[in-house]
């Protein structure tokens, strides 16, 4: 069976079969801890990556305390649709300037 990786950020790849927490998750908010992150197809080091799509404007990410956010589901969902249905998500001048500036800023 081949995987389809689904592309969060140019040159970030998740495998969406391990993202099955995710799938039974209907909560609207996800706590961005080490099992939060990781229900998401990512590891606890790449929270930056979520703070750059936040930052960017693709997801909407909170912070609750000063060491503690959490990621709207909804949010995410339609990230994850947006660079599945479209594979030149990333090629597009637009996508890739938001990015880079939300690089810049994170």
């Amino acid at each position: 069976m081949e995987k389809t990786l689904i592309s969060i950020g140019p040159g970030i790849y998740i495998d969406p079969i391990e993202r099955k927490d995710l799938a039974a998750d209907s909560r609207e908010w996800q706590v961005l801890d080490r099992r939060g992150i990781e229900s998401l197809g990512l590891t606890s080091s790449q929270m930056r990556t979520l703070m750059r799509l936040n930052h960017a404007s693709y997801i909407d990410v909170r912070r609750i305390t000063p060491y503690r956010h959490i990621l709207n589901m909804h949010t995410w969902r339609k990230h994850l649709a947006a660079v599945q249905d479209d594979p030149d998500f990333w090629d597009k001048e637009v996508n890739r300037r938001r990015w880079h500036i939300a690089c810049l800023a994170v």
